[in-house]
Parts: structure tokens; sequence; C-alpha cells
């Protein structure tokens, strides 16, 4: 069973930057909806390649993709690992758009990357928001039972993704990023959950993590934003719902995921 951290915060305020303090970003991957700045290096201090797949007979993924006669590199990762057909796995980053890749990207590195021990997703509610608008669910979503049956399936979905991530292996952490919101009746930030109320009853997130950090920015004296201003709210703070079966010792650290993964493991017991 792998272990889930989960990090909230708003665009820019620190969820990916963290990443930056990575000592070796060779043993990290990250599978993202979009193209974004991984802050990801390797041991040498260089930017991590996107992800290559070889065989003995095609020697990238390129020539995969046109051996294979298909234009989607998911495509070509499931037929091979369905096929069982021997191949290298090399890079450290993927896009997905689609929940149902990002189950089969993470057997990928599950089965094929032991190398790999820090999976990160970002921008999770960019799935939650694809899979409620998807033609899929929108087609059961017309009133009555079928509109209560749409949001079950929706949710099924969901949770069925994190359920999911305790078939991986014991050596794997995956954390995953969420956008907040600003919850005016009770005062604090929660995960952003596309659609509301009727999705946000199903679908909980929070109770799938016993590690949920918030990000905080708290500016220097003169009022100005530097990179020690990122932190991470460890424990139910304020307006804060975080928690982390307190084992860090401080309400606010750096937003170091090195840190974050390090003390993680210690409490855990894994080296």
């Amino acid at each position: 069973m792998a272990h889930r951290i989960g990090i909230v915060g708003g665009p820019n305020t620190g969820k990916s930057f963290s990443r930056r303090n990575l000592k070796n970003g060779s043993e990290a991957f990250v599978l993202s909806p979009s193209q974004k700045v991984l802050h990801l290096y390797d041991k040498d201090g260089d930017p991590v390649k996107r992800l290559n797949v070889s065989t003995q007979k095609s020697p990238s993924m390129e020539a995969l993709l046109e051996a294979m006669k298909v234009s989607n590199r998911h495509s070509v990762v499931l037929n091979l690992m369905r096929k069982n057909v021997p191949a290298k796995y090399t890079g450290h980053w993927e896009v997905v758009h689609k929940i149902n890749y990002l189950k089969d990207y993470m057997d990928m590195v599950d089965r094929h990357m032991p190398h790999i021990k820090y999976l990160f997703l970002p921008d999770f509610t960019h799935y939650i928001s694809r899979i409620v608008a998807s033609k899929e669910f929108m087609d059961r979503n017309s009133g009555g039972q079928a509109f209560a049956r749409f949001w079950d399936l929706a949710a099924d979905a969901l949770n069925s993704f994190f359920i999911h991530s305790d078939t991986l292996r014991e050596d794997l952490f995956v954390i995953t990023e969420f956008h907040s919101e600003y919850n005016q009746e009770a005062e604090e930030y929660k995960i952003f959950i596309p659609s509301g109320k009727m999705l946000g009853e199903k679908f909980l997130p929070d109770s799938y993590f016993d590690i949920m950090l918030y990000t905080h920015i708290e500016k220097d004296e003169q009022g100005e934003v530097t990179p020690d201003s990122y932190k991470f709210v460890t424990r139910r703070w304020g307006k804060y719902n975080a928690r982390s079966m307190d084992i860090f010792e401080d309400k606010l650290i750096p937003n170091d995921m090195q840190l974050v993964l390090d003390t993680t493991k210690k409490a855990l017991g894994i080296t």
C-alpha cells in the first residue's frame, strides 16, 4: 500500500514549488494534466526529462507510436503492459488528461520503475472537473433518479482512484495536490470540489489522507513575498483545516517537500 500525502492551496501558493528542494528528482515522477513548470531536477541539477519507453525493436516512444499505428502515448503504455512486452521505462514526467489513464500510469511506475519513490499528482482538481463535464456523465444527468445517479457515478470514479493507491508498492509515496476555496460558512479553506454540494457530499478526499498540508504565504517585514515566505500549515490553525499525525513540532514549516518526506518516512519507520 502506497503512502498518501495531500497538499492543498490556491494558485501560486507553493504546492508544486515545494519540489524545488528535493535532493534527487531522479526518484520522482510527475503525472500532470497539463505541461507546467515541474520544479524537478536530477542529481546533476538538470531538468528531468519526459517519459520514454523503448523495446528491443523500437528505441523510443515515437518509434512505438509509429509501429503500433496509434497517436496516443497512453495507448503505447497500456498495450505494452497488457501484453507483458519487455520494455524499458525512463524519464520523470508525463501529461495525463483523464483520470482512468492516471491509474494506468501509476501502475506503470509501480511495476516497471522501482527506482521511483515519489509520485506527484499536481492539479488533481482538473480531473474532478473533467469527470463532471464528461459526456459519459452528462448523458446521465437528466433529472430525478438519473440526476442522483449521475453524482453517485462521479463520486465512485473519484473514490475508486484513491482506493487504487492501496494496490501500489509500500515504498511509494503518492503526493496529490488540490486547489482550495474559502468556505464562508465554515470560515476555513477546503479542497475545491467543482459542482459544489452535490458531489462534495459523496466525494470526501480528506478522508483518504492522514497528512493533509495547506499552503500559507507570510510576507516579510517589508510586506514583500520572498522564497522564504512560502510555508506549509501542518495542523488545524485558524482558517486552515490541516493535519499531519502530529509528526511536525511546528504548525508552520518551510515549503520544503524534502523536509515533509524525510519527516514522514522517519515517523513511519521507512529508511
